[in-house]
């Protein structure tokens, strides 16, 4: 089988496709598989048993430092092998008789508290600009902001809202749109609410005298005007990068939500409804966040400037 490796996987690669894995994803399997045939031209012709398993253990072992490179790079194999066995091209799969290296999870590095409150601090403040667009920008950050930290949204999730998708009922919430499963919504917090009035009726007479039609929740804009409609995962990591840059501030999205996950502790949420709003996976455990949830003391915020 193993003059024949590239045909065979080029063909599991397309299956992937079709179950509708993403191009990360698959790259990702190819990077895991490219390992796996460095192996095979190195070291022959095998008969793929549980000796061999064995030994292709003992080549990651030295090879990576990471548990959790290691870790992915069986898993992979293993998948890949699964397809093998179904298509008739080995007997069994003998990475399943195997061990995997432990999946490492490292500590949560949230975003302190007082860089939550000074980087709140510094978005409320009036923008040095009356025209516009810099106080619709203000207000697009804010919101972005309180998606991240009273919401728990990720970049991405952030990059597909549109207007609709805020529901500004008795109790307001997002309506988050994940491609791959049902839609699902997240509370808003009051404070969200209160700017997201404002922020709708500025943006909708900036549209009007644009002449854009666009539904998207957020906008690309120079100082003077609206560009686009739409918001991307990468413009809105600029965006925490600028607010990084400008007020010396360590906050990344990732950070930030980490932060939000210990606010929902403190609150007194449960882990199942904490794990309904991230989207994660009823079995994703919160337990490291609740061994460290004593090191920080987060709070809901509240508006800072009329």
């Amino acid at each position: 089988m193993d003059e024949d490796i590239f045909p065979i996987q080029q063909d599991f690669y397309k299956r992937l496709k079709i179950k509708g894995l993403g191009e990360n994803t698959l790259k990702n399997y190819k990077t895991d598989l490219n390992c796996f045939n460095d192996y095979l031209r190195d070291n022959g012709d095998h008969r793929f048993d549980i000796s061999w398993a064995q030994d292709y253990g003992d080549f990651l072992e030295k090879k990576y430092r990471a548990d959790n490179s290691k870790r992915r790079r069986l898993q992979s194999l293993r998948i890949f092998f699964d397809y093998l066995v179904e298509r008739n091209l080995v007997p069994t799969n003998p990475l399943r008789a195997l061990v995997s290296a432990p999946k490492f999870l490292d500590i949560p590095r949230p975003t302190p508290p007082s860089a939550v409150s000074l980087l709140w601090e510094n978005l409320n403040r009036k923008p040095e600009s009356t025209l516009p667009v810099p106080v619709l920008s203000s207000l697009r950050d804010q919101l972005l902001f309180l998606l991240v930290y009273s919401s728990g949204l990720t970049v991405s999730q952030m990059g597909t809202l549109d207007l609709d998708h805020i529901l500004m009922g008795k109790r307001p919430r997002v309506l988050v749109t994940p491609k791959k499963r049902d839609p699902y919504s997240v509370p808003l917090s009051p404070l969200f609410t209160d700017i997201f009035r404002p922020y709708k009726i500025l943006l909708a007479r900036m549209k009007k005298e644009g002449g854009f039609s666009f539904g998207e929740l957020f906008f690309n804009a120079n100082p003077f005007k609206i560009l686009s409609g739409g918001l991307s995962p990468r413009g809105i990591e600029i965006i925490f990068k600028r607010w990084q840059s400008q007020w010396d501030i360590g906050v990344t999205p990732r950070a930030l939500r980490q932060a939000c996950i210990f606010l929902w502790i403190q609150q007194g949420h449960g882990d199942g409804i904490i794990r309904e709003w991230l989207g994660l996976s009823p079995h994703y455990s919160l337990g490291l966040y609740r061994e460290h949830v004593s090191r920080y003391r987060y709070r809901a915020l509240e508006p800072l400037s009329s």
